[in-house]
Order: structure tokens, then sequence, then C-alpha cells
């Protein structure tokens, strides 16, 4: 089983970066591209593509976290964002959170 790090950022910090949720990544992207496309819109503290365990490859989506909330104003308002060529979405992680709590909380048995 391999182990795979990531920066901690401290209960301090963590008011003052902003976590996005991005979908509809190509299978093709690694997380070098992943990272580095976001790069532009501000400092990137985390930028994490989730892989499948069994394949290696991409699931399609992952977390990207900025130092600042300027940094996702920046991601969010742009107009066609694409990586690799493929059209991507983003959420805000408090929202998406949000929303999933939502949904659980109104389905029926």
């Amino acid at each position: 089983m391999q182990i795979d790090p990531k920066r901690a950022i401290p209960r301090d910090e963590q008011e003052k970066t902003s976590k996005i949720f991005v979908g509809g990544v190509s299978q093709e992207a690694t997380e070098t591209d992943f990272r580095e496309y976001f790069m532009q819109f501000g400092r990137v503290l985390d930028a994490t593509l989730m892989m499948d365990k069994d394949t290696g490859r991409p699931r399609g989506f992952g977390f990207v976290t900025f130092d600042s909330e300027g940094a996702v104003e920046n991601a969010l308002n742009h107009p066609n964002l694409e990586i690799m060529g493929k059209a991507v979405g983003l959420f805000l992680l408090m929202t998406l959170l949000i929303f999933c709590k939502v949904l659980d909380s109104n389905t029926l048995i």
C-alpha cells in the first residue's frame, strides 16, 4: 500500500484558504497539469487530482486549495475553464458540502 502525504494546513491558516471542487477533468490530465492550470488564478497551496486506486488513472475530479478568496473568485469568474481541451466545472467546497447534506436529509427510504 502506498501513502500519498499531503501538506497539512494549520487551523489558523484554514480560514485564510479557499478550497474548490473541480469536476469533469480529462483522464489524460496529470496532477502537474492540474496544479499548473490553476496557478494562473493565484497561489495554489494544494492541488489533488483524485486517482483510481486500481488503474492509477484520474477519476475525473479533484480539489484545489488557494491561499486567498481572491484566487477562488478569479477561477470562478473565468468564462471558459478547460484543462487539456476539456471543459471543467468548479464549485466552492463549502457550497458542495451543504448541497450534499441537503440531498442526504431529503432522501426517502
